[in-house]
C-alpha cells in the first residue's frame, strides 16, 4: 500500500517546495518507504473562483502563471489541484477572464 499525500499552498509555498523536493532528490531516505506526494493544491491570487483564503498579491501575468505550473508539472512531475470553492459565485462569474485564463494555462493533461 502507498500513502499518497496532497500538500497545500502551491502558490505561497513554492520556495519551500523547491527546497523540499531538492532535499528529497538528494536524500530520498527522508521519505518513508511507500509514500508519495501526489498533488499540491491551492489557487492563484486574484482568482474570484477561490473561496477559501484571501491573498493580496494581485493578479499574476499569464507568463508567471505558466512558469509556476511548469515548475510543478515539468520539474517536479506533480499535478496541481485548484480550490475553486467560492460559495457566492453566480453563473455570470463563469465568464471571468482571469479565472478562465488560469484554467486554460493548466489544461495540459497533467492537472
Amino acid at each position: 500500500m502507498i500513502a499518497n499525500f496532497n500538500l497545500p499552498g502551491f502558490y505561497l509555498g513554492q520556495k519551500a517546495y523547491k527546497e523540499l523536493f531538492r532535499l528529497i532528490k538528494t536524500y530520498p531516505e527522508i521519505l518513508l518507504p511507500n509514500t508519495n506526494i501526489s498533488t499540491i493544491f491551492d489557487n492563484f491570487p486574484g482568482c474570484i473562483w477561490n473561496g477559501g483564503t484571501t491573498n493580496y498579491d494581485g493578479n499574476l501575468s499569464i507568463g508567471a502563471i505558466r512558469d509556476i505550473i511548469g515548475f510543478y508539472n515539468e520539474e517536479l512531475n506533480i499535478p496541481l489541484r485548484f480550490t475553486f470553492t467560492n460559495p457566492l459565485l453566480h453563473e455570470f462569474h463563469c465568464f471571468d477572464s482571469y479565472s478562465n485564463m488560469i484554467v486554460q494555462a493548466a489544461h495540459n493533461g497533467k492537472n
